[in-house]
C-alpha cells in the first residue's frame, strides 16, 4: 500500500526540508526527529488556545459548579488559598504570563470569583 501523498500546500515544505536534509520522505525513520520537531511547535503555538479553552470553559464553570453544591464560598476561598500556598503558585500573575502558561485560572480570579458570590 503506498503512502498518502502530502497536501499540495505542505509540498513545497517538504521539498525545502528535504533539500537541507538527508529525509526524503515523511515515512522515513530518519524524519522522525524533524517530525518531532515540527509536533512540538505546533503544539506550542496551540497551547495557548488549549489553555484558553481549558481555563474558560471547565475550570471556571467547575468552581462555579463547587460553589453552587456546597453553598459554602468561605470555605471554597480557604481551599484555593491553602493550594495555593502548597503550589507555591503566583496568586496574581501577569496577564501575558496567565494567557500562556495557565490551564486553570490564578488563585487570585479564583478568590475574587467566589468573593462576588458572597455578595
Amino acid at each position: 500500500m503506498a503512502p498518502p501523498s502530502p497536501s499540495p500546500g505542505a509540498q513545497p515544505l517538504l521539498d525545502r526540508l528535504a533539500s537541507r536534509s538527508s529525509v526524503e520522505r515523511v515515512d522515513d525513520v530518519a524524519s522522525s526527529p524533524l517530525l518531532r520537531l515540527l509536533l512540538t511547535g505546533l503544539s506550542l503555538l496551540a497551547m495557548p488556545l488549549v489553555n484558553a479553552f481549558s481555563r474558560n470553559l471547565v475550570e471556571r464553570p467547575a468552581d462555579r459548579f463547587a460553589l453552587d453544591l456546597t453553598g459554602h464560598p468561605d470555605a471554597f476561598v480557604s481551599a484555593m488559598e491553602k493550594i495555593g500556598r502548597m503550589n507555591l503558585s503566583d496568586p496574581n500573575p501577569p496577564r501575558v504570563v496567565e494567557l500562556l502558561l495557565y490551564s486553570h485560572p490564578p488563585v487570585a480570579k479564583r478568590v475574587a470569583m467566589a468573593r462576588e458570590g458572597m455578595r
